[in-house]
């Protein structure tokens, strides 16, 4: 079945006390121990499978949930040679691909959450650089990210959204089998509507749709290594 091996690397800014999210996120909850541990980190690999926080809306009001980056399907489950194939193929979903009945992201289709991020790491290939250039993407406004992604709730694990890039990322992202793809990044009220238990299909598709622009965007060059 058709699947992603991309990866994108994410900065993770402290965002759970009292005047973080719950200023974007009218009425979520967060635990006390999340907001008492919470702690910024500068780069997080996908490919490390880090724990992240995540807001998931599974009752009458948003939530954040640690989760674990790198969707685990449940036919993975108990079967480490699966596991073995595929896992590394289970970090990025194409939106483009998860309404489609022979992707691997159809069953977790409606299992709608949102990445909590600071920025996004993305590798620029320049000709006569040995090593690709790293550039560390945020919103001019340096507001968090809330980035769309489905979940596995048996596992716990999750898989952020790409789409074609805009300008800046088709730019910067020149490289690679999934080249001139970003992540599906919306304005903070139209991230909120894609936890909603009630969205409808049509405006599923608008919001996977959504092409954010590069004037919006800020990129620093950022080498962790």
């Amino acid at each position: 079945f058709p699947v992603t091996i991309c990866s994108v690397d994410i900065g993770y800014k402290a965002v759970l006390d009292a005047n973080g999210l719950p200023t974007i996120i009218k009425g979520i909850t967060i635990k006390k121990e999340y907001a008492e541990n919470d702690q910024s980190i500068p780069h997080l690999s996908a490919f490390a499978r880090p724990e992240c926080w995540t807001v998931v809306k599974q009752g009458p009001h948003p939530e954040v949930k640690p989760m674990r980056w790198g969707l685990i399907a449940d036919f993975m489950i108990d079967r480490p040679d699966q596991f073995q194939k595929y896992g590394n193929h289970f970090y990025n979903a194409r939106s483009e691909r998860i309404e489609d009945p022979a992707s691997a992201w159809y069953a977790y289709r409606n299992n709608r959450c949102l990445l909590i991020a600071d920025g996004i790491y993305e590798h620029q290939k320049v000709v006569g650089r040995s090593r690709k250039m790293p550039w560390y993407i945020q919103l001019k406004t340096n507001e968090p990210l809330l980035i769309p992604s489905l979940f596995n709730p048996r596992t716990e694990t999750f898989a952020l959204l790409t789409r074609e890039g805009n300008d800046l990322f088709r730019t910067i992202h020149n490289d690679g089998p999934n080249k001139n793809r970003m992540p599906l990044l919306l304005p903070f009220e139209q991230a909120i509507e894609w936890i909603d238990t009630q969205l409808s299909g049509k405006h599923k598709q608008e919001l996977k749709a959504f092409e954010i622009t590069s004037s919006q965007l800020k990129e620093t060059y950022r080498d962790w290594e």
